[in-house]
């Protein structure tokens, strides 16, 4: 493992899992499940029995940040799993968690015939939210100081955690760094692009000197973290542009959608399923219409949905902003 300060130390794949050492360690974003194994030797490598840790914190119920902590609470039952109140309603949904499993075995099964990590795919025990987190709540931790930030927009059930009014851990609330390099950068807002706008604003006011992402590292000193929001800023704003000049009709989406989600099936997406991906993006540019005021616009795209599906469709996993 990285170690980022004395007390916090990162899982390095595309994939972050922090490790907060204490009195009574703590796990900080939960990855997928073929990724628990190598992280308990990791662990234990540091001199931290995994059956030390006490809790673990969902920084949003999105696959690939949860998945590590269903054999992490198979094996421990006493640790608590720990998100906000909609990310405890996101994982209650029955329909939620057979995609979220069916999800994590296509790409844990790809990173393991990538990395030789071993992976058997077995059933994975259900994950619930055991203590819910409210927004500026305040928890110690063997001797770490935390603080609760609800930042929505990537998703509605999103926090973020500030450990000893210096470490800020977001997951992906600023953005997917898909490739750590200027331009690897995409905003995310799957959820909500004005509450994204929010987020962003509100965790650019916090004087923190290390930012930790969901994916691909940590940014440390106020000045690149500052740089690294300012290109999250550019990237947000070239993407309102674009789909306010090349998306007016219902063909014009399809073709703008599809094009964006082959440009960014990069880095550590290329681990998920193309359809997946592909609908994510629609997504987005959905929200981002939303954001410009484009009803008319949106109200044809579910007009046609709706006649292809007949109504309705429930086994839509982004109907309403749910949960991957």
């Amino acid at each position: 493992m990285e170690r980022i300060t004395e007390y916090l130390y990162v899982f390095g794949t595309s994939f972050n899992i922090y490790l907060l050492r204490g009195r009574r360690p703590a796990l900080i974003e939960g990855g997928l499940s073929v990724l628990y194994d190598p992280l308990r030797k990791e662990v234990e490598a540091l001199g931290v029995d995994i059956r030390e840790v006490e809790m673990a914190f969902v920084l949003h119920a999105h696959v690939d940040h949860i998945m590590a902590f269903s054999p992490l609470k198979a094996a421990h039952p006493h640790v608590q799993i720990c998100g906000s109140e909609r990310a405890r309603e996101t994982l209650l949904r029955d329909r939620v968690w057979r995609r979220l499993v069916e999800v994590d075995r296509h790409i844990s099964g790809r990173i393991a015939s990538e990395s030789g990590f071993p992976y058997k795919g077995e059933e994975p025990r259900r994950l619930f939210i055991d203590r819910v987190l409210q927004d500026g709540e305040e928890l110690e931790i063997g001797g770490n100081r935390i603080r609760v930030i609800y930042t929505p927009g990537h998703s509605p059930c999103a926090i973020s955690l500030l450990v000893n009014d210096e470490v800020l851990l977001v997951s992906d609330s600023l953005g997917g760094w898909l490739i750590r390099r200027r331009g690897g950068l995409h905003p995310n807002h799957f959820y909500n692009l004005q509450d994204y706008l929010s987020s962003i604003e509100r965790l650019s006011r916090i004087p923190s000197s290390i930012l930790c992402l969901g994916h691909n590292g940590c940014v440390k000193g106020r000045e690149k973290i500052e740089e690294f929001i300012g290109e999250l800023r550019e990237a947000l704003n070239e993407i309102i542009k674009e789909v306010g000049e090349k998306v007016r009709t219902v063909e014009e989406f399809e073709a703008f959608s599809r094009d964006l989600a082959e440009r960014w099936y990069v880095g550590f997406m290329r681990f998920f399923p193309r359809d997946l991906h592909f609908d994510s993006t629609r997504l987005l540019v959905k929200r981002t219409l939303a954001f410009l005021g484009r009803e008319e616009l949106l109200e044809a795209l579910e007009a046609r949905r709706n006649k292809r599906l007949g109504g309705y469709h429930e086994g839509d996993p982004f109907q309403r902003g749910q949960e991957l």
